[in-house]
C-alpha cells in the first residue's frame, strides 16, 4: 500500500530565535499522505470553483484573512482523504545548542525526527514531495543528511522540492500545518478541529 501513498510536507513557523523581532514562538512541520492525490488535489479545485477563484489560486493558511473561505476550505478538508502527521515545537524552551544551528539544520533535525516517527512501511516506496524551503535545495540536502546520520531509513522512493504554488497537495499540507500552529502558539484550534480525525500522530518535541 506504500507504494501507492504520495506524501507533501510543510512547515509553518520559523526557525528564527529573534522572538524581540518578530520571531515564532512556535515550529511546525506537517506531513499528509494520501493514496488518491489526484481525488485530494480536487478537493482544493472543488473549493476553487465554488468561491469563484482563479484556477491556480494558492491556499496558504497565512492568506485565509476571510473566515467565510478558511471555514469552506476545512470543511472540505474535514471529510477528505488523507492522513496527517505533525511534530510541533515550542522554540522557547528549546537548549541553547539548537540556537547555534542553521535555519536548514534546523529544519533537517524535526523534520527528520517527525519522518522517523513513521512507521517504515508506511513511507517504504512513497513520493514526498516537500514545499521548497529554500530555492538552492539546501534544506533538502540538510534532511538527507540528517536521516542518514541519525540512522532512519528514508524508505521513499524519492524525495523532492515542490514550489506550493503549483502542487495542491502541498497546499493542503500548509494548511494543516497552518492551523496547528494556530492552536498551538495563539491558543485557537477552531481550524485544526475540522483536520484533528486525520491525524496518526502529533508529536510535542521535548527536549
Amino acid at each position: 500500500m506504500s507504494a501507492e501513498l504520495a506524501f507533501a510536507g510543510d512547515e509553518a513557523g520559523d526557525a528564527s530565535f529573534s522572538f524581540a523581532h518578530g520571531a515564532s514562538s512556535h515550529f511546525v512541520f506537517a506531513l499528509i499522505a494520501t493514496s488518491n492525490p489526484d481525488a485530494l488535489r480536487a478537493v482544493l479545485d472543488k473549493v476553487r470553483l465554488q468561491r469563484g477563484l482563479p484556477a491556480g489560486y494558492e491556499f496558504t493558511y497565512h492568506a485565509l484573512t476571510s473566515d467565510v473561505l478558511r471555514e469552506t476550505v476545512f470543511q472540505a478538508l474535514r471529510s477528505a482523504d488523507f492522513a496527517s502527521w505533525a511534530i510541533t515545537v515550542d522554540k522557547r524552551l528549546l537548549p541553547d545548542v539548537f540556537r547555534s544551528l542553521g535555519s536548514h539544520a534546523f529544519y533537517a533535525f524535526f523534520v527528520s525526527e517527525l519522518i522517523g516517527a513513521i512507521p517504515e512501511e508506511t513511507r517504504r516506496g512513497a513520493v514526498l514531495l516537500l514545499d521548497e524551503f529554500d530555492p538552492s535545495g539546501y534544506a533538502l540536502l540538510a534532511l538527507k543528511r540528517a536521516l542518514k546520520q541519525k540512522g532512519i531509513p528514508r524508505g521513499f522512493r524519492k524525495m523532492t522540492n515542490v514550489r506550493s504554488r503549483s502542487e495542491s497537495l502541498a497546499q493542503v499540507a500548509d494548511l494543516v500545518a497552518g492551523a496547528l500552529l494556530r492552536k498551538q502558539a495563539k491558543g485557537d484550534g477552531s481550524a485544526f478541529e475540522f483536520v484533528r480525525s486525520q491525524f496518526k500522530l502529533l508529536r510535542e518535541y521535548r527536549p
